[in-house]
């Protein structure tokens, strides 16, 4: 599948959540135009510089349970700034 295609495929997704009418509380997709994008979720440790992050990776568990840290330290920029 090439990176055209994974992006239509996408942007379909997510005309079709908008269109459904659905009373969602939450819900994400993530959308990349290449194969190399990571997608996690992290805690935020301490700001590195302007957009930049110094970040954990964590793992959510069960409902009611904390998340539970993974791996080192490494930095993550904020792109929507």
């Amino acid at each position: 599948m090439n990176a055209q295609s994974q992006t239509s495929e996408s942007r379909q997704t997510l005309e079709r959540l908008a269109r459904s009418g659905l009373d969602l509380t939450e819900r994400a997709v993530a959308a990349s135009p290449g194969s190399t994008a990571q997608v996690l979720a992290a805690k935020v440790k301490s700001l590195s510089s302007y957009n930049a992050y110094n970040v954990r990776a964590i793992v959510i568990g069960l409902e009611g349970s904390l998340p539970i840290e993974v791996g080192g330290q490494f930095k993550a920029f904020n792109l929507a700034e």
